[in-house]
């Protein structure tokens, strides 16, 4: 029964790559919408949400589903017909095209066309701005090794949608990221809090003026980094 269920699952996914292989852009579309989603959500429970965000989860598959289409597609098409389709020269060429247009249009629209519809288009471009060069550094260390490892051993037609299924692992990890520093500076004012408190309770004012003070001042990071 396993060798048969085996061989069932290994003859879905040659047929799977076939249709992909017929239809490359209907995959690549529907693996970043799908996949990208659940990304979304996957990042949202991570976050500690007690609701998932329906509104939030459309948002960023209005970014993926149009970037496939319109960015992606298209560009590893263009990929491929400029550096070839073998040798290593080949694979690096790709890579690092790659990288740089993940570092430049993939961060920017993303960020733009997903969180404008919730916050904005000014705050949209502040959250991009300060956190653009972390985002960068992190999103090359694993696209760096991972794309050089897709465009070397994964068949033309399936790389966008394997990449896709790694990017539900980069936003888990952002998204861990994201809230393990938003617990670190709740965590700094709530100490502040109590040292303020405390200092109340010894009737030590002047030293209680001076940490009320200062937690005024981190009033707007802690309200940044709860979305506020």
């Amino acid at each position: 029964m396993i060798r048969g269920g085996t061989g069932l699952a290994v003859r879905g996914l040659r047929d799977f790559s076939a249709w992909g292989k017929r239809h490359p852009t209907m995959l690549n579309v529907a693996a970043g919408t799908v996949l990208g989603g659940t990304g979304d959500v996957l990042a949202q429970v991570l976050e500690g949400a007690e609701h998932i965000d329906a509104k939030r989860t459309a948002c960023v598959c209005a970014w993926y589903g149009p970037a496939a289409l319109f960015f992606w597609t298209p560009y590893m098409n263009l990929a491929e017909r400029l550096y070839g389709s073998s040798g290593m020269k080949s694979v690096v060429c790709k890579a690092v095209s790659y990288n740089i247009a993940m570092a430049t249009v993939d961060i920017t629209g993303f960020h733009i066309v997903s969180l404008t519809p919730q916050v904005g288009f000014e705050k949209a471009v502040t959250t991009l701005k300060e956190g653009y060069s972390e985002t960068v550094v992190a999103g090359l260390s694993l696209w760096g090794p991972a794309m050089t490892l897709i465009f070397w051993k994964v068949p033309v037609h399936l790389r966008m949608s394997t990449s896709y299924a790694l990017d539900v692992v980069w936003a888990s990890t952002m998204s861990y990221l994201s809230q393990r520093k938003k617990k670190q500076v709740e965590a700094e004012a709530a100490n502040q809090v109590e040292a303020t408190l405390a200092s109340v309770a010894t009737s030590d004012i002047p030293k209680a003026s001076v940490i009320v003070s200062e937690i005024v001042c981190t009033l707007p990071q802690l309200q940044k980094h709860s979305g506020g």
